[in-house]
């Protein structure tokens, strides 16, 4: 039999070994671990995709390694779907043996979401209640190299975290885009995301455009778009932005909020990557202004509330310091 390799995608549990383990991206950059206990027996139930996982007492900066998780031990198991790894971390990283850290594996009957493990990973490490939430992002983890989540999901040198918004609109009620006013404008998606395939047809769109698949698409525009600015490319950016002040001006409310997210994503990279905003903003037309200076001020607000109470993330400074080397 072929020795694994890793990393590697499980489609089914028949590569899994008890020790696997995988990283848990959290809400405000850093990790949890998932590890794979035992696999089921082939009559049982679900046996192909299902294997019994658990919840590790590790939390860190970076993914975890072989290394940096010897000697945890379990916090939580139950049996899980392989969508457990693949739609939360991605990928299995590696494999440290259970006997090296001495885990004894207790059986059980208890069975969980594929999500589970991530929203309890949140609520034990951050005190972050996740409930209305699905999964840790509608990105592709398993595509995307680590600084380009950073990148999306912080703003290191305003000193902003994903997670500062979170805490900061579930204390306070304030969120980005809850005065999009509800129109009888095109519903389809695609209202958006036609113009973009024209822009930038070397991006594959989705076969099927559904929540994930349409923000994985286009967090890919943001890059590319991004890419092309930071070369001195702004050729598109014009026809970019108009699509946007359409969308903002005339799609209904589910196809705006698409335009808000990459919006959003647009911004926060374009921070990250120190692009001029003196040579995007001349773009942005009146509609699509309003919402650019929203989300500036959203973020902002986030920021000065985290600041002012300080206890509500007691590693938020850490957190900032270890993102900001992805610069």
């Amino acid at each position: 039999m072929a020795t694994q390799t890793y990393p590697f995608v499980p489609k089914s549990n028949a590569h899994l070994t008890p020790g696997d383990f995988w990283a848990i991206p959290l809400q405000d950059g850093s990790f949890a671990c998932g590890r794979v206990l035992e696999i089921p027996e082939s009559g049982d139930p679900g046996a192909k995709v299902s294997f019994h996982g658990a919840l590790m007492d590790w939390h860190g900066n970076e993914p975890p390694t072989g290394d940096s998780i010897a000697g945890s031990k379990i916090l939580e198991h139950a049996n899980m779907h392989v969508l457990a790894i693949t739609k939360i971390g991605g990928e299995v990283l590696g494999n440290r043996p259970l006997e090296k850290d001495n885990i004894i594996v207790e059986p059980t009957q208890a069975a969980d979401s594929y999500n589970y493990i991530w929203l309890r990973a949140n609520r034990i490490f951050l005190n972050v209640s996740l409930d209305g939430q699905s999964e840790p992002s509608t990105y592709d983890y398993a595509r995307h190299d680590l600084r380009k989540i950073v990148l999306l999901a912080a703003r290191p040198e305003e000193g902003i975290l994903l997670s500062d918004l979170q805490m900061y609109e579930h204390a306070t009620g304030d969120s980005i885009g809850k005065n999009i006013a509800a129109t009888e404008g095109e519903e389809h998606p695609g209202f958006l995301f036609k113009p973009l395939e024209h822009l930038y047809p070397e991006i594959v769109s989705p076969a099927e455009f559904t929540d994930e698949s349409a923000a994985t698409y286009l967090k890919e525009v943001v890059w590319a778009a991004t890419t092309e600015i930071q070369n001195g490319n702004v050729a598109k950016v014009h026809d970019l932005f108009a699509v946007l002040e359409i969308v903002f001006t005339d799609a209904n409310q589910v196809t705006q909020r698409f335009g808000l997210s990459f919006l959003e994503d647009f911004q926060t990279v374009s921070i990250n990557l120190k692009l001029s905003q003196h040579v995007i903003e001349p773009f942005i037309l009146p509609r699509t202004k309003i919402w650019w200076d929203e989300i500036h001020r959203f973020w902002s607000a986030a920021k000065e509330w985290m600041e002012t109470n300080p206890k509500a993330n007691p590693k938020r400074v850490e957190l900032l310091e270890s993102v900001r080397k992805y610069l």
